[in-house]
This record gives C-alpha cells, sequence and structure tokens, in this order.
C-alpha cells in the first residue's frame, strides 16, 4: 500500500469516526485497522497488504473497478465529490 494511499485511508476513516459514521470492513479486515497502517504501523501495513494479495487470488486480469471503467470511457467519476467531502467535513469537525 503506498503512502498517499494510506493517508487518504486514514483521513477518510477519521472523518468518518469524527462524524459519528459506523464504518464497514475493508479489504475484509475491521476498519479501526486502517488507521495502523497510515500512521506508519508496520505490522498493521503487513497484515493489510496480506489481505490484498490474498485477495488478488480472486480477481481476473480483465477486471476493471467501476472507477478506471469511468476514466477508460472518458465519464465523470466520483473522485473529486467524495476528496471534497472528506476535506470539506474534515475541515469543519477539526480532524488534522
Amino acid at each position: 500500500m503506498s503512502e498517499l494511499e494510506q493517508n487518504i485511508r486514514e483521513r477518510a476513516y477519521r472523518v468518518g469516526q469524527a462524524l459519528g459514521s459506523q464504518l464497514e470492513e475493508i479489504l475484509h479486515l475491521p476498519a479501526e485497522t486502517i488507521p495502523g497502517p497510515a500512521g506508519g504501523d508496520e505490522a498493521s501495513m503487513r497484515v493489510c497488504d496480506q489481505q490484498r494479495f490474498s485477495d488478488s487470488k480472486y480477481t481476473f486480469s480483465e477486471q476493471r473497478p467501476s472507477m478506471a471503467q469511468d476514466m477508460q470511457k472518458g465519464r465523470r467519476t466520483e473522485i473529486e465529490p467524495l476528496n471534497g467531502f472528506v476535506v470539506d467535513e474534515g475541515g469543519s469537525c477539526r480532524t488534522d
């Protein structure tokens, strides 16, 4: 998992917590494991990476996430609204 990806996940997780959201599993792991990797916790990073590797056995090379399909077809994606929500709400609830 890249450092950028870790930081984005942690920020979204913390904003969700601050807003009182009940977060679901991520990568088949409890959502509470996400801040560890984002904070550089090596053991948590290993757990997340192992789960991602394990999950990759069940995908096909032709599969593309819906966002990637939208980008290939020149359609608008949900990237801006999602990122904007996290930034806007993070600022209003004072997450760092």
